[in-house]
């Protein structure tokens, strides 16, 4: 028969219990210690097997993402597909100011998908003069699943350094290339292009420059850095008498734009303002960068190609072949990218700051 307390069933005629609101800490205890329910390490999410194991007790092994279950013996693998979970949120960004920056990344405890994007660093030189424009650096990204204990060489450089941005380890390779200084008036330095990643886009090539005083000046614009899924503006041209000029090409897919062509129609002056390329965000793809006008005379520079906004510094910014060089966002930069509860990945998907 039932038993019942104040009317209500307790312990049912199948002498099953029933409506039981709450018991102690010491039944509660000798229940768990029993095996009622589960044994006491029944389910655990755990980096390895635990000890002092029974028949039936399973874990969650977050290494390999494999649940496991005690066989009395042994700890049995079982296939179990799994969306990795990161433990905590975080980036590193390496961007420097002069020289190439080389080292060895480690990823922190409990990250196991990451998102890495590369600018290529934007081809420039310091010195004055009426030359074509350089090249803007490329852009390359890719998201993936880390196993236990991997680690990745990375080498990223500043503007106007003839060496690509790299990250490589354990069957990654990615490159974003740099763009090119050149020296003369013509051809304008290529831009960067990119590989080994899941997308990415090349840097626009830099202007000619086509007039040095006969009789007027001119100066080709700088290539924009590439885009997350197309590429950057060229740079526009000055004409072969330094008297006209061009402007640059838009950006695709979230690039920088071409900076504008300069020139100087005054014979013996030569006060030639210069455009460079627009940069490219690495906080995920933004707008297409425009290209900037092409134009001249001694009093006014023109606009500079508008880099791809999204947050932060941009990157990757091909310089003018002018004599006068207004600043730009030219360095190359590396960012790795981690963040807890979602999936994080480039071009967009939660990747912001």
């Amino acid at each position: 028969m039932a038993i019942r307390v104040s009317g209500t069933d307790v312990i049912t005629n199948a002498r099953q219990l029933a409506n039981i609101a709450s018991i102690d800490s010491a039944t509660a205890t000798a229940i768990t210690n029993a095996g009622v329910g589960g044994a006491a390490e029944s389910f655990r999410l755990l980096t390895s097997a635990p000890s002092g194991a029974s028949v039936g007790d399973v874990y969650y092994n977050q290494n390999n993402y494999q649940l496991y279950i005690y066989d009395g013996s042994n700890w049995v693998g079982k296939d179990f597909a799994a969306i990795p979970t990161n433990l905590s949120s975080g980036d590193q960004i390496y961007a420097p100011t002069s020289g190439t920056l080389t080292g060895t990344w480690n990823p922190p405890s409990g990250v196991h998908f990451i998102s890495v994007i590369l600018v290529g660093a934007g081809g420039s030189r310091n010195n004055p003069g009426y030359v074509a424009g350089c090249g803007g650096g490329a852009v390359c990204w890719k998201n993936w699943q880390l196993a236990t204990g991997q680690s990745y060489a990375y080498s990223v450089s500043a503007a106007g350094v003839a060496s690509n941005t790299t990250f490589s380890g354990h069957g990654v390779t990615m490159s974003a290339g740099h763009g090119q200084t050149v020296t003369s008036r013509t051809p304008g330095g290529n831009g960067g292009t990119f590989a080994g990643g899941d997308g990415g886009g090349n840097g626009g090539n830099g202007g000619i420059s086509g007039g040095n005083g006969a009789p007027g000046y001119g100066s080709g614009g700088g290539g924009g850095a590439g885009g997350y899924q197309g590429n950057g503006g060229n740079g526009g041209s000055s004409n072969s008498s330094g008297t006209g000029a061009t402007s640059g090409g838009n950006g695709t897919g979230g690039g920088g734009g071409g900076g504008g062509g300069g020139y100087d129609s005054v014979a013996g002056r030569g006060a030639v303002y210069g455009n460079p390329g627009g940069g490219v965000s690495i906080y995920g793809q933004g707008a297409n960068g425009s290209g900037g006008s092409g134009g001249g005379s001694a009093s006014q520079g023109t606009t500079a190609g508008i880099g791809s906004p999204s947050q932060g510094v941009a990157y990757g910014a091909g310089n003018t072949g002018g004599y006068y060089k207004p600043a730009f966002n030219g360095n190359g930069a590396i960012r790795i990218l981690w963040k807890t509860g979602s999936v994080n990945a480039f071009p967009s998907t939660n990747v912001g700051p």
